[in-house]
């Protein structure tokens, strides 16, 4: 691909957006280093980043993007000291065919949130074909293996992780780690004593109480759910 149309291509996006390149790379998950390289034309760009680019800002190349067949089988993930969820996110293959634009989305169990980087829980267990805009909106799939969040989100169920907000908002559902437990979906709520209530749908399962501070500053907020596909 050529590099000077990818760059022309960011530019406009930028200036359309009224986007800083700091925006910009934060927006795509990149180093604003890695961007600046790209944009003053002293990095090519292969084309998995090329992929990343459409999925994430839905600009189009002069390639064919998703051209193998629905069945593909996913490529080995490659494991890092601490892979980002963007690296795993950019897996996923645009599919512009039917009505409605799809994506296909990467699956991993659920308590790959307790260490994205960690090989051995880099296990991808499907791969889901959904309508891009849920995609973009949050584009990796973990699956649910326990009842604590039933109805709303039952055994067996994937969601979708979107990363990229972590800021609490009252009552939302976001996948948390929690020391000693590991990873959880739950709906967030303000305690009291500068605390926040992890809280399950299912009253079987007891709230769990942390440290504000220590869940923000801590990291143990992975990411808000921005969709849930359930099994009937």
């Amino acid at each position: 691909m050529n590099t000077s149309l990818v760059v022309e291509k960011l530019k406009e996006y930028m200036q359309s957006h009224k986007l800083t390149p700091k925006q910009l790379a934060e927006t795509l998950g990149w180093t604003p280093g890695d961007l600046g390289a790209i944009l003053g034309g002293h990095k090519t760009v292969g084309k998995k980043r090329l992929q990343h680019i459409h999925d994430t800002l839905g600009i189009s190349f002069e390639f064919k993007i998703g051209s193998q067949p629905l069945g593909i089988t996913p490529s080995p993930m490659v494991a890092e000291e601490e892979m980002p969820w963007s690296t795993l996110a950019s897996q996923a293959l645009t599919r512009p065919e039917g009505p409605e634009e799809l994506a296909s989305v990467n699956v991993f169990p659920l308590q790959l949130a307790m260490s994205s980087g960690d090989k051995r829980l880099q296990v991808l267990v499907e791969t889901m074909i959904l309508p891009a805009r849920l995609t973009r909106l949050a584009p990796l799939g973990l699956k649910v293996e326990t009842n604590e969040m039933a109805p709303t989100i039952p055994n067996g169920s994937v969601v979708g992780l979107d990363y990229k907000s972590k800021e609490i908002e009252e009552g939302s559902l976001y996948v948390v780690r929690v020391p000693g437990k590991g990873a959880v979906i739950r709906r967030v709520f303000t305690g009291p004593n500068e605390t926040i209530i992890l809280s399950a749908e299912n009253k079987v399962f007891p709230d769990i109480v942390l440290s504000r501070a220590e869940a923000e500053k801590g990291g143990l907020i992975v990411g808000r759910v921005g969709w849930v596909m359930q099994a009937f």
